[in-house]
């Protein structure tokens, strides 16, 4: 990466590769302990939030959200396990129609918004 200013990596859903730039790293690395700290970023959130993870996601594990509502208020937090679904909640693109779990995914975040905006 230090040698050719980038890596390339590949993104499996849309089987395309993505160059990270080397700036990309030394951005994480300068700014790990503060701004880029997700842990410090949740635990210092006093406004709602709601996460909403699939089971089944091979992108983000779902340990992460459960992390991410770990560090949460749970007094202003909502979280949403969807099961048996992935990164996309069985979506595709191009869109071509919705389907049962993304369509709860959709009334969960619409019910959130109602809530709190």
């Amino acid at each position: 990466m230090e040698k050719k200013g980038f890596i390339e990596v590949l993104n499996s859903r849309t089987n395309r590769m993505m160059k990270l730039s080397l700036a990309l790293l030394e951005d994480i690395e300068k700014n790990k302990d503060d701004r880029l700290n997700i842990e410090k970023a949740i635990k210092g959130l006093n406004r709602p939030l709601f996460i909403a993870h699939g089971d089944q996601d091979i992108s983000v594990p779902f340990r992460e959200a459960k992390d991410l509502y770990g560090w949460a208020n749970k007094d202003i937090t909502s979280f949403l396990e969807i099961p048996a679904t992935g990164h996309t909640f069985d979506a595709v693109h191009p869109f071509t129609g919705s389907n049962p779990k993304f369509d709860l995914l959709l009334d969960k975040t619409n019910s959130f918004f109602n809530k709190y905006l």
